[in-house]
């Protein structure tokens, strides 16, 4: 919703989706994108005007994503190695209402 700009991110085995919903106007949307992932399923929340800032700064087709747990930063780096040193972003999650 306008007030929270509540993002759901699921990563799941080679998958994440990006889900959203406004209850109060009953619109949801839902994206899948396939990914290389390490570690326990997961479900994040995050708020979407800080995350599309944070990944409009990155010009690359792939990024890496490092998250520990849904209540802690994620921290979001270049892949390619002669240009990971030049940026470093964290964004902090937020709560999801299940």
């Amino acid at each position: 919703n306008k007030s929270s700009n509540a993002v759901k991110v699921k990563i799941a085995g080679s998958e994440i989706i990006i889900s959203s919903e406004d209850l109060d106007f009953s619109n949801k949307a839902e994206e899948r994108l396939e990914c290389k992932y390490e570690g326990e399923n997961i479900e994040i929340g995050f708020n979407s005007k800080f995350l599309i800032e944070l990944l409009n700064h990155l010009d690359e087709n792939e990024i890496e994503v490092k998250l520990d747990s849904p209540n802690s930063a994620c921290v979001i780096n270049r892949v390619n190695e002669s240009k990971k040193d030049e940026i470093l972003m964290l964004i902090m999650p937020i709560m999801l209402n299940n």
